[in-house]
């Protein structure tokens, strides 16, 4: 072991390859589409969603399509997913 020296291991050049969390990200589902695939799941409708959860029916189809702007923030949008989840 040496001090103050790197290991040839730590010089070599990296790896082109992704690492292993950003491959399972790209081929992770999206929130919107676990969401649209259970409610479809379940038989239910949007308009049946949307009044189980009193989340408006446009911000549903939004969530749905991960356009999450219409939810009025981030805290609003985590509120509304939980509410439809």
């Amino acid at each position: 072991m040496t001090i103050g020296k790197s290991s040839d291991r730590e010089n070599t050049m990296p790896s082109l390859e992704p690492a292993d969390d950003v491959v399972q990200a790209a081929d992770a589902p999206s929130i919107g589409r676990v969401l649209s695939t259970a409610r479809i799941d379940a038989g239910l409708t949007v308009d049946q969603v949307s009044t189980a959860t009193r989340v408006r029916v446009p911000i549903v189809h939004a969530i749905e399509a991960d356009d999450f702007a219409r939810c009025g923030g981030d805290f609003y949008a985590r509120g509304h997913i939980r509410l439809i989840a």
